[in-house]
């Protein structure tokens, strides 16, 4: 960054001294032609008396006084220019502008100024120093997010983490363990796409580490697309293959085989589950709660949605969410999650979607754990089930009936500020 400095200094330097030398120089030019000037005249008085004294208009006599006292006055004339240059040795010449000089000086620092103006911004030289400083505290914050997590991290902290991470990848693009926190990182802040490219490249490095394949499989899981669930249920098998006491692979591995229809498959592993984990363990019974549900207890919502003609156009948007979460809670984690995208000329309202326990996002929060919950239809129009303006949505709070299918009708009828 200094050396950038000095080079910006120095043809600042150049560039002044190009388009202001010719000033510097300007009071010597002058001084010359003078001088040049004083000759030529002389030579043309002399011309004059030779044509003078041809044609008898001037005596032989008096044309050498006159040539003499031209000489004399030439001779005069050069030494008060070298007596005036030698007082002025020593000193600053004075320069005297013209007002086109003045605005051409104006001119051209108006020019330097933004240029500077232009580079600092296009070259986002704020951002630089941001991630100079973020390289700084990268031990620091290293140790407060990922080995002793404090409370008083901010945003800013965890932005400053991702930069630094990503630099130090960037210089050492095979460490598989820093491309598996970088991913976590950018999952926590909802940038799912480069979260996925994150565990991409750390399978890709080991593809038996089991702590990505399970934050992966929780990533897609997340995002409760079909192919997505697929793919997170062929992770998390994998992960379960290689750490069969890791209960969090298992029971991701349960939820996935539920979301993508696999009972038999979801029932046997909730019940292995139940096996590894203590008789005690709060889990144990929303473990229970799974397996009832998946023999036949099933909680359910039958939710029939409309859309309000007051609103905004379906076409304006990308996306319906449809979950629930706790009504008695300040918490805002969905129990259940269904998502859908919405195609080009799409005209499927009204339409029915059901929220059951397999649409949970963790499994010890599913529709069976709430008493009451708040069920709420949204249009977005991207991916992120994050509330954003200009979104819609109608809402309603119902008692939920445990192992029971209920019906119920919302209409989207609500546009966010």
């Amino acid at each position: 960054m200094i050396l950038f400095w000095l080079g910006v200094a120095v043809l600042t330097l150049i560039a002044a001294l190009a388009i202001f030398w010719p000033w510097i120089v300007t009071s010597k030019r002058q001084e010359l032609d003078q001088n040049h000037m004083n000759v030529v005249l002389v030579k043309e008085r002399f011309s004059e008396l030779s044509q003078d004294l041809q044609e008898n208009i001037l005596p032989a006599d008096e044309k050498a006084q006159a040539e003499s006292e031209l000489k004399m006055a030439l001779l005069e004339e050069v030494k008060d220019n070298e007596e005036v240059n030698e007082q002025g040795q020593g000193q600053v010449p004075t320069v005297k502008w013209s007002p086109s000089q003045w605005l051409l000086a104006l001119l051209a620092a108006v020019s330097v100024a933004m240029t500077f103006a232009s580079y600092w911004q296009s070259n986002e030289i704020v951002d630089i120093q941001n991630w100079l400083k973020a390289q700084e505290r990268m031990p620091e914050l290293g140790e407060r997010i990922v080995t002793q997590p404090s409370e008083s991290l901010t945003g800013q902290d965890y932005q400053d983490f991702i930069l630094g991470l990503r630099t130090r990848l960037s210089k050492n693009p095979d460490d598989a363990v820093g491309w598996l926190l970088l991913g976590r990182m950018l999952a926590s802040a909802q940038n799912i796409d480069y979260a996925i490219e994150s565990f991409d490249k750390s399978l890709a490095i080991n593809p038996k580490q089991v702590g990505t394949l399970v934050s992966y499989g929780q990533l897609l899981l997340l995002a409760n697309t079909p192919e997505q669930i697929v793919k997170a249920r062929r992770l998390l098998a994998k992960a379960a293959t290689l750490a069969p006491n890791n209960t969090n692979a298992m029971g991701l591995l349960a939820l996935a085989a539920e979301r993508s229809g696999d009972t038999a498959m979801a029932s046997a592993t909730w019940q292995e589950l139940a096996i590894r984990i203590p008789k005690d363990d709060p889990l144990q019974a929303t473990i229970q709660q799974k397996i009832a549900s998946l023999e036949g207890d099933r909680t359910e919502l039958q939710v029939a949605l409309t859309l309000d003609t007051a609103m905004p156009s379906l076409s304006e948007f990308s996306h319906l969410f449809l979950f629930a979460r706790n009504a008695k809670s300040t918490m805002k984690m969905p129990a259940a999650v269904v998502k859908q995208v919405i195609k080009q000329n799409d005209t499927s309202f009204p339409l029915t979607l059901t929220l059951s326990d397999s649409n949970a996002m963790v499994p010890s929060l599913n529709l069976s754990s709430l008493e009451e919950a708040v069920v709420i239809a949204r249009l977005s129009r991207d991916d992120n089930v994050q509330t954003l303006e200009g979104d819609i949505q109608g809402e309603m709070t119902i008692p939920i009936k445990k192992g029971m299918s209920q019906s119920i009708s919302i209409q989207i009828n609500k546009e966010l500020q």
